[in-house]
């Protein structure tokens, strides 16, 4: 087996292992636990300690598939499209990672501070809770997406 298809191959397990297990948290786990967790904050805090600990692994994942497209990108231009939407989907790891789940956590300690009586310094902490929120669904979305454009893109080539 060459190089080639070593690297096109250990692309594809990555790109389809990273998208499958992204769908499986978004649309089966995570509204699981909602449905099934009488308590928000109980499920809420399961949710946010299962993308804490998913989103390392995607940060791994995302750096090593930005370095497989990288290899192939030296021999072939036409892979510039999977390198771009690569640095994308790495872009989107690292927000999470960085920002977007931390700031995410914090918000939820507040609002059960809130809920248990104490005074916080923001007005509408729930309202507040959502925006970030939907900024994460709108991220991992776009992430999909690109995933799967990505897995298209890859099995699309006749020749790496």
């Amino acid at each position: 087996m060459n190089t080639r298809r070593i690297l096109f191959s250990s692309l594809l397990i990555l790109l389809t292992l990273w998208l499958g297990w992204t769908a499986l948290v978004d649309f089966v786990i995570v509204p699981g636990v909602f449905r099934n967790i009488a308590n928000f904050f109980e499920a809420g805090d399961l949710g946010i300690y299962l993308f804490q600990r998913l989103n390392y692994l995607e940060v791994v994942i995302a750096s090593s598939v930005v370095a497989v497209i990288t290899f192939i990108f030296r021999n072939n231009r036409r892979a510039l499209p999977l390198l771009i939407s690569s640095l994308v989907v790495m872009i989107i790891a690292f927000t999470y990672f960085s920002w977007l789940i931390p700031k995410i956590s914090e918000l939820t300690a507040l609002w059960k501070l809130s809920d248990a009586g104490t005074t916080i310094a923001i007005a509408d902490i729930q309202q507040e809770h959502q925006y970030f929120h939907r900024i994460y669904v709108i991220m991992d979305t776009v992430k999909l997406l690109v995933l799967l454009f990505m897995i298209v893109s890859a099995v699309g080539k006749e020749e790496w």
